[in-house]
This record gives C-alpha cells, structure tokens and sequence, in this order.
C-alpha cells in the first residue's frame, strides 16, 4: 500500500517542482497538499484568501477538502486544460464553498457561488459542476470570498 501511495504521488508530482515554482508556491515534501500564498484578483486589486493550499498529485486532488471540518482554501492544479478532468463534487462536505475554474494562464472562465454541500436527502445536491469551457485550476474558497473580492469571468488571478 504506501508503495502504491508513493507511485501515485511521483506521477503528480512530475514537473509540479517547475510550475510551482513559476507561481511562487513553496513546497513542503513531507505533505500530499502543499501551502500556497494568498490569491489576489489583480483585474480588481482584491484578494481572494490569504492563505491557500495547493493540490497537485493524484491523491490530494482525489481527496480535495472532503472530511474536513471547516473551510479552507484548495487550488486543485490539474495535469492539463479540461471540461471533464475539472468537474468538482461535493460528496463528503461538511461546507459550502465558491468554485472559481481558471485557465492555464490564470484568467477566470467559469465561477459558481454558494454550492451546497452533499446531502443524502436532498437529491439537487448530488450532482458535479463541470466549468463551462476547458479549465485547468480549480479555486475551492470559502463562502462569500467571491462575492467580497468582486471577481468576475475574465479577470487575471495571481496564485
């Protein structure tokens, strides 16, 4: 088991050394998700959150914030630009959160505000957002950090 653990996390981590450090993200090896600084809208001067957590491997991006308690901040970096590879669910929430898809270079293509946790008796809420054109980042934030920053489709993020 922690040879196949170690298998999943070398083949995310493939080039993440090189990405992360073109976007300022400090690594630590001894984490599946690793800490990011703030992320700021530089189209409007605001910022998103202070302090995010990056999730570039397999695993961490598998697991996003699930069975967590409270609501933390995730960039999910994934390997390529994808409607499909980018879909987000939310079995396992204990929270609501703000969706924000980004392209490669970091400009916002798709936002969705509010979205509400699992829920096993409420059948709307078993569902997956999909970005509504290709998309290569994922930004789950806290409730109201879209609406507090004013961000918008097309505006320029800085992770």
């Amino acid at each position: 088991m922690i040879k196949l653990a170690a298998k999943i996390s070398w083949i995310g981590d493939r080039g993440s050394d090189i990405v992360g450090r073109r976007l300022g993200i400090v690594r630590h090896k001894s984490r599946t998700t690793n800490h990011a600084s703030r992320i700021k809208n530089e189209t409007k001067g605001t910022v998103l959150v202070q302090e995010a957590e990056l999730a570039d491997t397999f695993l961490s991006r598998a697991l996003g914030l699930m069975f967590r308690k409270a609501p933390r901040a995730l960039i999910l970096r994934f390997p390529g630009e994808s409607r499909l590879g980018s879909a987000i669910h939310m079995a396992f929430m204990s929270f609501g959160l703000d969706l924000v898809w980004l392209s490669s270079s970091l400009k916002v293509v798709d936002i969705r505000e509010g979205v509400k946790p699992f829920n096993l008796f409420k059948p709307a809420t078993w569902r997956t957002y999909l970005p509504s054109v290709p998309a290569r980042y994922v930004l789950e934030l806290p409730v109201g950090a879209v609406a507090r920053s004013r961000t918008t489709v097309g505006d320029q993020i800085q992770l």
